[in-house]
C-alpha cells in the first residue's frame, strides 16, 4: 500500500503533463490542487487504478473552471452592455440640465421656489410654507400646479 506522498510523487508530472497540453500553465496549477485535494479526500492512492481517477477528476476540475470561467464572462459581458444602456453620456446630460433648468426657469419665481424648497431642499410643506410666508395648504397648491406645469412643459418637449 503506498502512502498519499508516494502517490503524489508517482503521478504528478503525467498529471501535470496531461493538463499542460488542455490548457494555461497559471490554470494547471489551481486544477492541479484541487485534483490533489479530491484525489486525498477520496483515498484515491487506495484504488485500483489511482492515475486513472486522478487524470478523470483532473478533467472534471478542468472543466467545472471553464464553464465557470465562461458563465463569468457572460455576466461581464451582460453587465458591460447593461452598464453602457444604463449610464448616459456627457452630452445626454448637458442636454438634459439645460431642459431642466429651462423648465423650472418657465415657472413663477414663487413656484419655482416651493417645487425646489420641498423636492430639492427636503422641507416638509409648513417649513417651506414658513419660508414663502405661505400656509402649508397654500404652499402645497403651488407646488402641485408647479409639478403639473413641469409635466405638460416636459410632454410638449418630447412630443
Amino acid at each position: 500500500m503506498t502512502t498519499f506522498e508516494e502517490f503524489y510523487e508517482d503521478t504528478i508530472d503525467t498529471v501535470t503533463s496531461y493538463l499542460l497540453r488542455r490548457c494555461d500553465p497559471s490554470d494547471a496549477q489551481d486544477v492541479i490542487s484541487e485534483a490533489y485535494v479530491i484525489a486525498w479526500r477520496k483515498h484515491a492512492h487506495k484504488a485500483p487504478n489511482p492515475i486513472g481517477y486522478l487524470l478523470l477528476t483532473a478533467r472534471r476540475v478542468l472543466d467545472r473552471t471553464r464553464r465557470g470561467q465562461a458563465s463569468q464572462e457572460v455576466i461581464a459581458e451582460r453587465l458591460s452592455r447593461l452598464m453602457a444602456r444604463s449610464v448616459p453620456s456627457a452630452e445626454d446630460v448637458a442636454i438634459r440640465r439645460r431642459e431642466v433648468a429651462e423648465a423650472l426657469a418657465s415657472l413663477s419665481e414663487l413656484d419655482r421656489e416651493a417645487l425646489l424648497l420641498t423636492a430639492w431642499d427636503g422641507l416638509s410643506s409648513a417649513d417651506a410654507g414658513e419660508v414663502l410666508g405661505l400656509s402649508a395648504g397654500a404652499l402645497r397648491v403651488r407646488v402641485h400646479r408647479a409639478r403639473q406645469q413641469l409635466i405638460s412643459t416636459e410632454r410638449t418637449t418630447h412630443a
